[in-house]
């Protein structure tokens, strides 16, 4: 699946107030002043299907890096970050049937950075 495909520009040029996408195979970026977004597919790695992938993150993370449990996108959510930093960037890994995708932002506090990712999330989702 091509990210580009699911068509999030509008919601991503909202939530970062500008604009400018680059894009890679498998991941869609947009870039404003001091903030950015990525939307990343993830594809079959190492024999693990996506799905076999977010399960194995979702339950193998620990120490420096904090998950939380999201509801209200996809099958299954949730959010990952640093522990005890406000503005290193936060993802939001969501499960939504076969498909697993990521939505990343940075240049936010935390407290800021959590809607935004959902909010974005839950456009993509709502597109898979």
């Amino acid at each position: 699946m091509n990210p580009a495909s699911l068509d999030v520009e509008e919601e991503t040029q909202h939530a970062l107030d500008r604009h400018l996408t680059r894009r890679r195979p498998g991941t869609c970026q947009w870039i404003a002043k001091g903030r950015f977004a990525t939307l990343t597919i993830n594809q079959p790695r190492n024999g693990k299907t996506p799905v076999e992938q977010f399960d194995t993150a979702k339950k193998g993370l620990a120490g420096a890096v904090t998950t939380e449990t999201v509801s209200g996108v996809g099958a299954d959510a949730y959010y990952v970050y640093f522990a005890g930093q406000t503005r290193a960037g936060l993802g939001l890994v969501v499960k939504k049937g076969s498909s697993v995708f990521e939505v990343r932002v940075y240049g936010f506090d935390l407290d800021k950075a959590k809607p935004v990712a959902k909010t974005l999330a839950q456009e993509a989702a709502g597109k898979i």
